[in-house]
């Protein structure tokens, strides 16, 4: 199974809507219907539909952060009923190829939690792995 990214206004935002993450995880992460107003509000993100075979099963959004003028994963999110089938670390680092190119293009992706608000070596580590 490959896993694409779309970009999320290719998608009907009701369905984005109604993704979620486990009833454990809801405190790490904002919801997508937040997630989807932030989008809206700030230019320098972009969100994507998380797919699976043509379906919706979660949302990511990344920017380049105007604060401190590094590139991060804003929001990732896989949906409670796709969860624990090995689609992330080995299978989602390869769609990051969608970053844009540019002169100061990112070497590495930083991730941060609502509960842990410094970066994640695990997807820092996961995704910096891509190609240049």
């Amino acid at each position: 199974m490959t896993i694409t990214l779309l970009p999320v206004d290719a998608v009907d935002p009701d369905v984005i809507r109604k993704l979620d993450v486990h009833e454990s995880q809801m405190d790490f992460i904002a919801s997508n219907e937040e997630s989807l107003e932030e989008l809206a509000e700030r230019p320098e993100c972009v969100g994507f539909a998380v797919m699976i075979e043509g379906a919706p099963i979660g949302f990511a959004m990344y920017a380049l952060d105007p604060d401190d003028g590094n590139h991060w994963i804003y929001r990732l999110m896989i949906d409670a009923r796709h969860q624990g089938k090995g689609y992330l670390p080995r299978r989602l680092p390869p769609c990051w190829n969608i970053w844009p190119a540019s002169p100061n293009a990112a070497t590495s992706i930083s991730a941060s939690t609502r509960k842990t608000p410094a970066p994640t070596p695990f997807i820092t580590a996961s995704v910096s792995a891509r190609p240049a």
